[in-house]
């Protein structure tokens, strides 16, 4: 499942924190790792310009020999690595070493929103937007001094999964979000990891049924209590199926808003990581995306696996 890992660099210590979930993927199943690095394209270079284009490809060769230092740094660590520099934009780079690599799974480090970026777009909500591949969104350790006044609880330690740190896997009912699955039954096969089963029904939903004439009489069980009961027996049928394959799991349906009850229960199970099926067509992240995903991927200090649909 993990024999192909595409790791984007850019040189900076940041993103190069990718590599501590990579290798440690890389090292439980055997994956080859691939670097890539994107330089864009001088768009004020003017041809016959010798010193700007003298400036562009020191550029381009800095990057190159960055990439090929920290290959070989990998390889002589035991792991399989390769590199590719692009001339290009960053999003063109991923999706063309992720294709030609054969990559199953991307590894990045991805900003909050309430962290400097610079003003630049997401690469990473950019990537998802366009590519098939399933991406784990790493954290690098955040300190708790540079955290805006507005953020109230410290951040978790991040660890990938461990016995100690269950792989929260977040469900709605449908076929389409349990893809999530497999991914993470391998990586709690593979860890030793628990998972933690979610589905959230939607207190406005459950408010909606709550309004209609039959919840209204009194020998009707309340709307959102009915909605929790099929949500636990859906949870418990899943349950039952992964211990059965020696998956440790535990399920948990909550009222409430997702994104909510999900960074919750992430925080105080002291989880490792979440996984989820993202909804997915091309055009802007919140379109595309869905809310729950794109409100985890910039507002949550948690890793991620989120697993796109096959375009």
């Amino acid at each position: 499942m993990f024999k192909h890992i595409l790791v984007p660099l850019d040189g900076s210590p940041f993103a190069e924190s990718a590599l501590v979930p990579a290798c440690t993927l890389a090292h439980a199943y055997g994956s080859e790792l691939l670097l890539t690095r994107a330089i864009p394209l001088a768009k004020d270079v003017v041809p016959g310009d010798a010193a700007e284009i003298a400036l562009t490809l020191n550029q381009t060769q800095h990057a190159d020999d960055y990439l090929s230092s920290v290959a070989e740094r990998l390889r002589g660590e035991g792991y399989s690595a390769r590199s590719a520099l692009f001339v290009s934009d960053p999003l063109a780079g991923i999706t063309t070493l992720a294709t030609l690599g054969h990559a199953d799974l991307i590894v990045m480090t991805s900003h909050l929103r309430w962290q400097p970026t610079l003003n630049k777009e997401s690469v990473t909500l950019e990537a998802l937007a366009h590519v098939s591949f399933p991406f784990l969104i790493w954290r690098p350790f955040l300190i708790w001094r540079d955290l805006p006044s507005s953020v109230k609880q410290p951040p978790l330690p991040t660890p990938l999964a461990s016995p100690d740190a269950p792989i929260v896997v977040a469900l709605d009912g449908s076929p389409f979000a349990e893809r999530a699955l497999p991914y993470a039954q391998t990586l709690a096969l593979t860890f030793h990891a628990p998972l933690l089963l979610v589905r959230v029904v939607s207190q406005h939903k459950a408010n909606t049924l709550q309004d209609t004439p039959a919840a209204a009489h009194r020998s009707s069980p309340r709307a959102g209590d009915r909605l929790l009961h099929m949500a636990d027996a859906y949870l418990a049928q899943i349950r039952q199926s992964l211990i059965a394959q020696g998956v440790e799991a535990r399920a948990l349906a909550r009222v409430g808003k997702p994104f909510q009850v999900i960074e919750a229960l992430w925080r105080q199970e002291g989880a490792g990581l979440i996984v989820l099926a993202t909804h997915g067509q091309r055009g802007r992240p919140p379109t595309w995306l869905g809310s729950l995903a794109e409100r985890l991927i910039t507002e949550v200090e948690a890793p991620l696996l989120v697993i796109p649909p096959v375009r």
